[in-house]
């Protein structure tokens, strides 16, 4: 609910200087206090949220699409093409994530949907 009203209850513009750079916690109208410009954390915490839920339900729907359907295939047909599933999946655990990630990020690009695609994988 806080990412959709995020523009409503932030109490600062996340970009914007609003006090001294550095505050710490539990400052006078900065209650995670500000960061090295000078911007309230709380602002940007509230901000931030929207995007991160995006890219997150977005990355578990579509591995639960692509995870779901390869199982279902894998479970149903069985032999050659369970056979085929899991070797596959044998090749993609077989790599480092973050290698694997960055592989699928440089190929495609960086946009929120490749993001995606490379979270759900």
């Amino acid at each position: 609910m806080a990412a959709i009203t995020a523009p409503l209850i932030a109490p600062y513009d996340p970009i914007q200087s609003v006090g001294p750079p550095l505050a710490p916690l539990w400052t006078d109208g900065h209650l995670l206090g500000t960061d090295g410009f000078g911007r309230d954390q709380v602002s940007g915490l509230l901000h931030g949220l929207g995007p991160i839920m995006f890219v997150s339900v977005g990355a578990v729907t579509l591995a639960l699409l692509l995870g779901g359907s390869l199982g279902a295939v894998s479970g149903v047909a069985g032999g050659a093409a369970d056979w085929l599933i899991m070797r596959a999946v044998d090749i993609l655990m077989s790599f480092p994530l973050i290698l694997a990630a960055n592989l699928v990020l440089v190929a495609l690009g960086s946009s929120t949907v490749n993001l995606m695609l490379v979270v759900a994988i």
